[in-house]
């Protein structure tokens, strides 16, 4: 998935942006409360804005378009998040190039992505795809082992599977056609690799269960967590 994600405004503004990311000097950031306290960014130009009218506002959805009404401007960087607001932070370099803009200037928020993900609710990131409709794909070399993290499924049932690797006395890891196997041996039409290698790790009931590659849990952004959705259940049914 691609993101085509512009801004427009007055005088013709029309910027692509990122979301809730680094921001370079040279480009434009949107960020959201979702990311925390601040921008945590350097000085450039920082558009606080609060939602115009009853346009869609927070949190966003993919397809969506939004109308911000600048409340105020920031040039120090590091501009404080709040529920309710966002902030379309502008690199030094890239401000150079845009408008003046005023408190009170409405600023649209496009959320186009290719392929169009409106009314998507949720996604997953990762590749390659391993089985879809439980056909796998043609693979070709080079085909090395290494530890592997998987989302397979079926109709009935999701697979989490982790496969250690780069320990000689305990396990090389996988390829992709053996883990295509894999997959489609135990039962899923739909399988698709995410991140391996050393963060590669599978947590359950307050432990790591496998043996990660780096001897130890590695520092990763993100993770696929799994919780019981019965209120009833006792501890051994949630975990």
């Amino acid at each position: 998935v691609q993101a085509k994600f512009r801004a427009k405004g007055p005088k013709g503004m029309s910027i692509a942006f990122g979301l809730n990311e680094r921001r370079a000097d040279d480009a434009a950031v949107l960020y959201t409360p979702a990311v925390g306290e601040s921008t945590r960014t350097t000085p450039g130009i920082e558009w606080i804005l609060e939602r115009d009218g009853d346009t869609p506002w927070l949190p966003l959805r993919p397809g969506q378009s939004y109308r911000g009404r600048i409340a105020a401007t920031n040039r120090e960087g590091s501009t404080p998040l709040r529920p309710e607001i966002m902030v379309l932070s502008i690199g030094p370099t890239l401000a150079q190039e845009l408008p003046s803009l005023a408190p009170g200037a409405v600023i649209s928020l496009h959320l186009d992505t290719s392929p169009d993900l409106t009314g998507v609710t949720t996604a997953l990131a990762g590749g390659p795809i391993l089985l879809e409709d439980g056909l796998a794909p043609e693979w070709k070399p080079p085909l090395p082992r290494h530890p592997r993290t998987v989302l397979g499924w079926n109709a009935e049932w999701l697979f989490l599977v982790v496969v250690d690797g780069r320990q000689k006395q305990l396990s090389v890891g996988m390829n992709y056609p053996e883990l295509t196997a894999t997959m489609k041996r135990m039962g899923c039409t739909h399988a698709m690799n995410l991140d391996g290698g050393g963060s590669s790790t599978l947590w359950l009931g307050g432990q790591v269960m496998n043996s990660p590659s780096d001897g130890r849990e590695r520092r990763v952004a993100n993770g696929l967590i799994v919780l019981s959705t019965d209120p009833g259940g006792d501890d051994a049914d949630s975990q």
